[in-house]
């Protein structure tokens, strides 16, 4: 739950943030508005240095655990089915995300391009949708868990990029885009919650791994949209890639649930003991 607030609050600044670029930046000089985020990051940035360092020097001392013993658990752990599934299934969301909300505004440009330019508004309702994901995500993980969210939500994200495949108006790839977005937006932060709670302290050892297996998803997946768009000469065709992307995370989340489901007890086992 407090993972998807998180996310909230990045998928609140994704939606935010370029309206407000754009109106700071009135006379097409991006220079002053980029400048003063980087300084407000670094102030940010700085304060956060600062309360982790007071935080780490009041704190008591405490032994450093073997770090040979944790560094072998931590492999341990990244080579079981279950961190090899979901370290699958984020690469491609991560990947499925960047390349939806990408390339959709040039989907929608060579479907009905207009002088006013409503179609680059596109991306805003897949933001919309996902910061309306994230906001429902944590009412919702207390009727359902979150595993299920996950299989749920994958679900519906699978059925709004068939809508805009499918849609040629700019309203139906407009709600298309919004239900993509609202499907795929609990899947990361749940997903990453479940990876903590299973793993416990290893966990935090594997968690670079993970978000740099996350980049890699997030660079290749938009290429290969890109590049299949290129060859094929059809955003559409290509535009296929995040659907199948997002079937192959709904076979993945099956398989995760099946691997964290608990295993029965053999009671011929347990009598020999």
């Amino acid at each position: 739950m407090a993972l998807n607030i998180l996310n909230l609050a990045w998928a609140l600044g994704a939606v935010v943030g370029p309206p407000m670029i754009a109106l700071l930046a009135t006379d097409g000089n991006l220079v002053q508005p980029l400048v003063g985020l980087a300084a407000l990051l670094s102030i940010i940035a700085l304060l956060m240095v600062r309360r982790s360092l007071s935080d780490s020097s009041s704190g008591p001392n405490r032994l450093e655990p073997n770090k040979r013993d944790a560094a072998r658990l931590a492999l341990h752990a990244c080579a079981s089915p279950y961190a090899l599934l979901t370290g699958a299934l984020i690469f491609i969301y991560v990947g499925t995300e960047t390349a939806a909300s990408g390339w959709i505004v040039s989907y929608a440009q060579r479907l009905h391009a207009s002088p006013s330019g409503l179609e680059t508004m596109t991306a805003s309702f897949f933001w919309t949708g996902l910061l309306i994901g994230r906001a429902a995500a944590s009412g919702i993980l207390r009727r359902v868990s979150e595993a299920a969210l996950v299989l749920i939500s994958l679900f519906v994200a699978g059925a709004g990029l068939l809508l805009i495949l499918a849609g040629g108006s700019l309203i139906t790839v407009s709600f298309g885009a919004s239900l993509a977005g609202l499907g795929l937006a609990p899947v990361f932060p749940t997903t990453f919650a479940i990876f903590t709670q299973r793993l416990g302290a290893q966990a935090s050892q594997l968690s670079g791994f993970f978000l740099v297996v996350a980049g890699l998803g997030g660079a290749f997946i938009p290429w290969l949209v890109g590049f299949t768009s290129a060859r094929l000469g059809d955003l559409r065709l290509a535009l296929l890639i995040p659907s199948f992307c997002v079937a192959s995370m709904i076979i993945l989340q099956i398989a995760i649930i099946r691997a964290l489901a608990p295993r029965p007890c053999n009671i011929a086992n347990i009598e020999r003991l």
